[in-house]
């Protein structure tokens, strides 16, 4: 497979409006991932795959989701494997100076910034995925695995074979600190344009819901 010659500033702007209209998901790595139907989660064209959560789809024997997203600068490095799943032109993998800080959070009013606005993250991929779901102008757009929270047996990913980089209650920590960035993004988008589907999950700047239990 050729290079990508693209930037990463043309792929995002490329990727505006592009599924305009069109269901999307985020998918995250917690532990209620578990809890998903198989052929619900891969139903989805428009997939946004944050950071180790494409372990659930090999692990599965799922098809990948079209997108990879990180801002773990350490990312590819625990997960090798990931450049050969991800071609680079399907990789959002963001360099810091790409991420619109909180500090700047107060002057944003609409979530189609710039390019040279960067992305609207604060220490969650999720973040990144969704800004980027949002760009794409994917509607609705259904966040997964996105728990803030261990799993009740302490678990802190889906993968059974995964193991943390920090202890649980570094993580726990963590989960707690990553809140505004999700409120940012709920500030700047219609009400139920984004569906949390993790119920038991500690965020709550979403609109709850298990679609698949509608359909």
């Amino acid at each position: 497979m050729a290079a990508c010659t693209k930037s990463l500033e043309q792929r995002i702007s490329e990727l505006e409006g592009k599924y305009a209209g069109e269901p999307g998901i985020v998918v995250c790595a917690g532990p209620s991932l578990r809890t998903v139907p198989d052929e619900w989660l891969t139903s989805f064209a428009n997939a946004f795959c944050v950071n180790a959560a494409y372990r659930w789809y090999q692990q599965q024997g799922a098809p990948m989701p079209q997108y990879s997203v990180s801002v773990d600068g350490c990312f590819w490095q625990f997960h090798p494997d990931a450049k050969d799943v991800f071609p680079e032109e399907r990789r959002f993998w963001l360099e810091g100076a790409q991420l619109r800080q909180h500090y700047c959070w107060p002057i944003i009013t609409d979530y189609r910034l710039q390019h040279a606005q960067g992305i609207i993250c604060d220490g969650s991929s999720a973040h990144a995925a969704l800004h980027l779901a949002l760009i794409a102008e994917c509607s609705p757009i259904y966040l997964v695995g996105a728990d803030q929270q261990l799993g009740v047996n302490g678990e802190v990913y889906a993968m059974a074979d995964e193991k943390p980089h920090l202890a649980p209650e570094t993580h726990e920590l963590g989960f707690q600190g990553m809140g505004a960035g999700f409120q940012k993004l709920a500030e700047l988008t219609e009400w139920g344009r984004i569906i949390d589907c993790s119920i038991e999950g500690k965020l709550t700047c979403f609109k709850k819901g298990q679609p698949w239990k509608n359909s």
